[in-house]
Protein backbone atom coordinates (compact mmCIF):
# COMPACT_ATOMS: atom_id res chain seq x y z
CA UNK A 1 0.00 0.00 0.00
CA UNK A 2 0.98 3.65 -0.26
CA UNK A 3 -0.70 5.49 2.65
CA UNK A 4 1.64 8.51 2.84
CA UNK A 5 2.13 10.65 -0.24
CA UNK A 6 4.54 13.25 1.19
CA UNK A 7 6.08 13.66 4.63
CA UNK A 8 8.16 16.73 5.46
CA UNK A 9 8.99 17.13 9.14
CA UNK A 10 5.75 17.37 11.13
CA UNK A 11 3.69 17.74 7.94
CA UNK A 12 2.27 14.51 6.48
CA UNK A 13 0.09 14.37 3.39
CA UNK A 14 -1.90 11.15 3.20
CA UNK A 15 -2.70 9.62 -0.18
CA UNK A 16 -6.33 8.95 0.68
CA UNK A 17 -6.91 12.62 1.54
CA UNK A 18 -5.61 13.70 -1.86
CA UNK A 19 -7.94 11.24 -3.56
CA UNK A 20 -10.86 12.56 -1.53
CA UNK A 21 -10.09 16.09 -2.68
CA UNK A 22 -9.77 15.01 -6.31
CA UNK A 23 -13.02 13.04 -6.10
CA UNK A 24 -14.82 16.09 -4.69
CA UNK A 25 -13.55 18.19 -7.59
CA UNK A 26 -14.71 15.58 -10.11
CA UNK A 27 -18.14 15.32 -8.47
CA UNK A 28 -18.56 19.09 -8.34
CA UNK A 29 -17.65 19.47 -12.01
CA UNK A 30 -19.93 16.69 -13.27
CA UNK A 31 -22.77 17.88 -11.03
CA UNK A 32 -22.37 21.46 -12.29
CA UNK A 33 -22.06 20.35 -15.93
CA UNK A 34 -25.29 18.35 -15.91
CA UNK A 35 -27.40 21.02 -14.19
CA UNK A 36 -25.99 23.84 -16.35
CA UNK A 37 -26.93 21.80 -19.41
CA UNK A 38 -30.51 21.79 -18.10
CA UNK A 39 -30.49 25.53 -17.51
CA UNK A 40 -30.10 25.80 -13.74
CA UNK A 41 -28.52 29.01 -12.42
CA UNK A 42 -24.91 28.66 -11.30
CA UNK A 43 -25.67 30.29 -7.95
CA UNK A 44 -28.12 27.53 -7.10
CA UNK A 45 -25.69 24.84 -8.26
CA UNK A 46 -22.92 26.24 -6.04
CA UNK A 47 -25.27 26.47 -3.06
CA UNK A 48 -26.40 22.88 -3.55
CA UNK A 49 -22.79 21.72 -3.81
CA UNK A 50 -21.69 23.64 -0.72
CA UNK A 51 -24.44 22.49 1.64
CA UNK A 52 -24.37 18.93 0.32
CA UNK A 53 -20.61 18.77 0.92
CA UNK A 54 -21.03 19.80 4.54
CA UNK A 55 -23.89 17.36 5.01
CA UNK A 56 -21.99 14.45 3.49
CA UNK A 57 -18.92 15.04 5.67
CA UNK A 58 -21.04 15.22 8.82
CA UNK A 59 -23.09 12.16 7.86
CA UNK A 60 -20.03 10.09 6.93
CA UNK A 61 -18.35 10.89 10.22
CA UNK A 62 -21.40 10.17 12.38
CA UNK A 63 -21.95 6.96 10.46
CA UNK A 64 -18.41 5.86 11.28
CA UNK A 65 -19.00 6.65 14.95
CA UNK A 66 -22.14 4.48 14.80
CA UNK A 67 -20.17 1.54 13.35
CA UNK A 68 -17.17 1.83 15.68
CA UNK A 69 -18.36 3.43 18.95
CA UNK A 70 -15.51 1.80 20.90
CA UNK A 71 -13.00 4.04 19.13
CA UNK A 72 -14.63 7.13 20.64
CA UNK A 73 -15.31 5.85 24.15
CA UNK A 74 -12.35 7.80 25.58
CA UNK A 75 -13.77 11.21 24.70
CA UNK A 76 -16.66 12.62 22.69
CA UNK A 77 -14.24 15.22 21.33
CA UNK A 78 -12.67 12.51 19.19
CA UNK A 79 -15.72 12.67 16.93
CA UNK A 80 -14.50 15.97 15.50
CA UNK A 81 -10.78 15.19 15.74
CA UNK A 82 -10.16 13.63 12.31
CA UNK A 83 -6.41 14.02 12.75
CA UNK A 84 -6.44 11.95 15.97
CA UNK A 85 -9.06 9.32 15.11
CA UNK A 86 -9.63 9.26 11.33
CA UNK A 87 -12.42 7.35 9.64
CA UNK A 88 -15.69 7.84 7.72
CA UNK A 89 -18.56 5.64 6.54
CA UNK A 90 -18.85 6.43 2.86
CA UNK A 91 -22.38 5.05 2.40
CA UNK A 92 -23.69 7.21 5.25
CA UNK A 93 -22.04 10.20 3.62
CA UNK A 94 -23.80 9.47 0.33
CA UNK A 95 -27.15 9.16 2.10
CA UNK A 96 -26.56 12.52 3.81
CA UNK A 97 -25.53 14.06 0.49
CA UNK A 98 -28.81 13.21 -1.20
CA UNK A 99 -30.82 14.10 1.89
CA UNK A 100 -29.39 17.63 1.68
CA UNK A 101 -30.10 17.66 -2.07
CA UNK A 102 -33.74 16.83 -1.35
CA UNK A 103 -34.23 19.33 1.46
CA UNK A 104 -32.46 22.24 -0.23
CA UNK A 105 -34.11 21.56 -3.61
CA UNK A 106 -37.48 21.76 -1.89
CA UNK A 107 -36.45 25.01 -0.24
CA UNK A 108 -35.43 26.73 -3.47
CA UNK A 109 -38.33 25.09 -5.34
CA UNK A 110 -36.29 23.38 -8.02
CA UNK A 111 -36.76 20.01 -9.68
CA UNK A 112 -35.65 17.38 -7.14
CA UNK A 113 -35.49 14.59 -9.74
CA UNK A 114 -33.21 16.70 -11.92
CA UNK A 115 -30.83 17.35 -9.02
CA UNK A 116 -30.85 13.66 -8.11
CA UNK A 117 -29.98 12.70 -11.69
CA UNK A 118 -27.02 15.08 -11.65
CA UNK A 119 -25.73 13.69 -8.35
CA UNK A 120 -26.25 10.04 -9.20
CA UNK A 121 -24.59 10.27 -12.62
CA UNK A 122 -21.52 11.85 -10.99
CA UNK A 123 -21.44 9.22 -8.23
CA UNK A 124 -19.65 6.30 -9.97
CA UNK A 125 -16.67 8.45 -11.00
CA UNK A 126 -16.45 10.01 -7.54
CA UNK A 127 -16.58 6.70 -5.70
CA UNK A 128 -14.12 5.15 -8.14
CA UNK A 129 -11.45 7.65 -7.07
CA UNK A 130 -12.35 7.27 -3.39
CA UNK A 131 -12.00 3.48 -3.57
CA UNK A 132 -8.59 3.75 -5.21
CA UNK A 133 -7.50 6.09 -2.41
CA UNK A 134 -8.89 3.77 0.26
CA UNK A 135 -7.06 0.82 -1.28
CA UNK A 136 -3.75 2.67 -1.23
CA UNK A 137 -4.47 3.71 2.35
CA UNK A 138 -5.22 0.12 3.36
CA UNK A 139 -8.19 1.18 5.44
CA UNK A 140 -11.00 -1.36 5.06
CA UNK A 141 -9.89 -4.96 4.71
CA UNK A 142 -11.65 -7.89 3.09
CA UNK A 143 -12.19 -11.43 4.25
CA UNK A 144 -9.35 -13.96 4.04
CA UNK A 145 -9.01 -15.73 0.69
CA UNK A 146 -6.87 -18.25 -1.17
CA UNK A 147 -7.77 -16.74 -4.53
CA UNK A 148 -5.08 -15.40 -6.85
CA UNK A 149 -6.79 -12.00 -6.50
CA UNK A 150 -5.89 -11.86 -2.81
CA UNK A 151 -3.64 -9.11 -1.45
CA UNK A 152 -1.47 -9.06 1.65
CA UNK A 153 -1.89 -5.76 3.47
CA UNK A 154 1.00 -4.25 5.48
CA UNK A 155 1.04 -5.54 9.05
CA UNK A 156 -1.30 -8.41 8.21
CA UNK A 157 -0.12 -11.99 7.69
CA UNK A 158 -3.37 -13.07 6.00
CA UNK A 159 -4.11 -12.76 2.28
CA UNK A 160 -7.41 -10.93 1.88
CA UNK A 161 -9.89 -9.85 -0.79
CA UNK A 162 -9.01 -6.39 -2.22
CA UNK A 163 -12.60 -5.21 -1.82
CA UNK A 164 -11.80 -1.65 -2.83
CA UNK A 165 -10.45 -2.86 -6.16
CA UNK A 166 -13.62 -4.92 -6.65
CA UNK A 167 -15.77 -1.87 -5.98
CA UNK A 168 -13.65 0.44 -8.13
CA UNK A 169 -13.90 -1.99 -11.07
CA UNK A 170 -17.69 -2.14 -10.75
CA UNK A 171 -17.95 1.65 -10.48
CA UNK A 172 -15.71 2.23 -13.50
CA UNK A 173 -17.72 -0.12 -15.73
CA UNK A 174 -21.08 1.30 -14.63
CA UNK A 175 -19.74 4.85 -15.03
CA UNK A 176 -18.67 4.20 -18.63
CA UNK A 177 -21.94 2.48 -19.54
CA UNK A 178 -24.09 5.29 -18.17
CA UNK A 179 -21.89 7.99 -19.67
CA UNK A 180 -22.99 6.63 -23.04
CA UNK A 181 -26.57 6.11 -21.83
CA UNK A 182 -26.75 9.73 -20.63
CA UNK A 183 -26.20 11.00 -24.17
CA UNK A 184 -29.06 8.79 -25.35
CA UNK A 185 -31.26 10.04 -22.52
CA UNK A 186 -30.57 13.67 -23.42
CA UNK A 187 -31.36 13.08 -27.07
CA UNK A 188 -34.59 11.20 -26.37
CA UNK A 189 -35.55 13.59 -23.53
CA UNK A 190 -36.07 10.99 -20.84
CA UNK A 191 -38.11 12.21 -17.84
CA UNK A 192 -36.06 13.54 -14.93
CA UNK A 193 -35.24 10.87 -12.40
CA UNK A 194 -35.30 7.96 -14.84
CA UNK A 195 -31.63 7.66 -15.79
CA UNK A 196 -30.41 8.17 -12.23
CA UNK A 197 -32.80 5.54 -10.91
CA UNK A 198 -31.80 3.15 -13.68
CA UNK A 199 -28.14 3.57 -12.72
CA UNK A 200 -28.93 2.70 -9.11
CA UNK A 201 -30.95 -0.34 -10.19
CA UNK A 202 -27.84 -1.64 -11.96
CA UNK A 203 -25.23 -0.51 -9.42
CA UNK A 204 -26.73 -1.44 -6.05
CA UNK A 205 -27.01 -5.23 -6.68
CA UNK A 206 -23.35 -5.32 -7.76
CA UNK A 207 -22.20 -3.44 -4.66
CA UNK A 208 -24.48 -5.65 -2.56
CA UNK A 209 -22.53 -8.70 -3.79
CA UNK A 210 -19.15 -7.07 -3.09
CA UNK A 211 -20.21 -6.53 0.55
CA UNK A 212 -20.06 -10.29 1.13
CA UNK A 213 -16.27 -10.10 0.75
CA UNK A 214 -15.88 -7.42 3.45
CA UNK A 215 -15.32 -7.62 7.18
CA UNK A 216 -18.19 -5.77 8.87
CA UNK A 217 -18.71 -5.06 12.60
CA UNK A 218 -22.52 -4.81 12.38
CA UNK A 219 -24.93 -7.37 10.91
CA UNK A 220 -28.72 -7.41 10.83
CA UNK A 221 -30.51 -10.66 9.92
CA UNK A 222 -27.41 -12.08 8.26
CA UNK A 223 -26.40 -9.12 6.10
CA UNK A 224 -24.64 -5.84 6.83
CA UNK A 225 -26.24 -2.47 7.46
CA UNK A 226 -24.74 -1.28 4.17
CA UNK A 227 -26.45 -4.12 2.32
CA UNK A 228 -29.79 -3.16 3.87
CA UNK A 229 -29.21 0.36 2.58
CA UNK A 230 -28.57 -1.04 -0.90
CA UNK A 231 -31.80 -3.04 -0.71
CA UNK A 232 -33.80 0.07 0.21
CA UNK A 233 -32.19 2.15 -2.54
CA UNK A 234 -32.75 -0.60 -5.12
CA UNK A 235 -36.43 -0.95 -4.19
CA UNK A 236 -37.05 2.79 -4.42
CA UNK A 237 -35.12 3.13 -7.68
CA UNK A 238 -36.85 0.15 -9.26
CA UNK A 239 -40.21 1.69 -8.41
CA UNK A 240 -39.24 4.92 -10.16
CA UNK A 241 -37.98 3.05 -13.24
CA UNK A 242 -41.16 0.95 -13.24
CA UNK A 243 -43.37 4.04 -13.37
CA UNK A 244 -41.32 6.65 -15.24
CA UNK A 245 -39.92 4.12 -17.70
CA UNK A 246 -43.41 3.33 -18.95
CA UNK A 247 -43.27 -0.29 -17.80
CA UNK A 248 -46.45 0.06 -15.75
CA UNK A 249 -48.37 1.60 -18.66
CA UNK A 250 -47.17 -1.13 -21.02
CA UNK A 251 -48.31 -3.88 -18.65
CA UNK A 252 -51.72 -2.25 -18.17
CA UNK A 253 -52.07 -1.71 -21.92
CA UNK A 254 -51.13 -5.34 -22.67
CA UNK A 255 -53.57 -6.72 -20.11
CA UNK A 256 -56.42 -4.47 -21.28
CA UNK A 257 -55.71 -5.31 -24.92
CA UNK A 258 -55.80 -9.04 -24.24
CA UNK A 259 -59.04 -8.59 -22.32
CA UNK A 260 -60.63 -6.65 -25.16
CA UNK A 261 -59.53 -9.29 -27.66
CA UNK A 262 -61.11 -12.05 -25.58
CA UNK A 263 -64.37 -10.12 -25.21
CA UNK A 264 -64.51 -9.19 -28.90
CA UNK A 265 -63.63 -12.77 -29.84
CA UNK A 266 -66.50 -14.10 -27.72
CA UNK A 267 -68.97 -11.63 -29.19
CA UNK A 268 -67.84 -12.52 -32.69
CA UNK A 269 -68.30 -16.21 -32.00
CA UNK A 270 -71.84 -15.63 -30.67
CA UNK A 271 -72.71 -13.55 -33.72
CA UNK A 272 -71.38 -16.23 -36.07
CA UNK A 273 -73.41 -18.89 -34.25
CA UNK A 274 -76.60 -16.84 -34.53
CA UNK A 275 -76.00 -16.32 -38.24
CA UNK A 276 -75.54 -20.06 -38.78
CA UNK A 277 -78.79 -20.82 -36.89
CA UNK A 278 -80.75 -18.26 -38.90
CA UNK A 279 -79.35 -19.58 -42.18
CA UNK A 280 -80.17 -23.20 -41.36
CA UNK A 281 -83.69 -22.18 -40.32
CA UNK A 282 -84.38 -20.36 -43.56
CA UNK A 283 -83.11 -23.28 -45.60
CA UNK A 284 -85.28 -25.81 -43.79
CA UNK A 285 -88.30 -23.51 -44.04
CA UNK A 286 -87.99 -23.12 -47.78
CA UNK A 287 -87.72 -26.90 -48.19
CA UNK A 288 -91.00 -27.49 -46.33
CA UNK A 289 -92.90 -25.03 -48.52
CA UNK A 290 -91.88 -26.89 -51.59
Amino acid sequence: MFPVLVSVGPITVYTVNIFYIISWCVFSFLFWRYLRHHGMLEERIFDLTFYATLGSILGARLGFVFLYPQLFSASILLVGAFWVQPGVWIQAGIFSLFLVFYLYSKRIRTNVAQVFDAGILALPWTLFLIMIGEFLHGGEIGKPTTSFLGVRFPGDDVVRHPVHLYESSVLLIVGIVFFVTMNRALQDKWPHGLIGSLLLVVLTPLLFIVEFFKMSPVYLYGITITQWMYVAVFAQSFGIVFTKGGIYERIVYTISRRGSKKSSGGAGADQATNERVETSGSVSGSGSRE
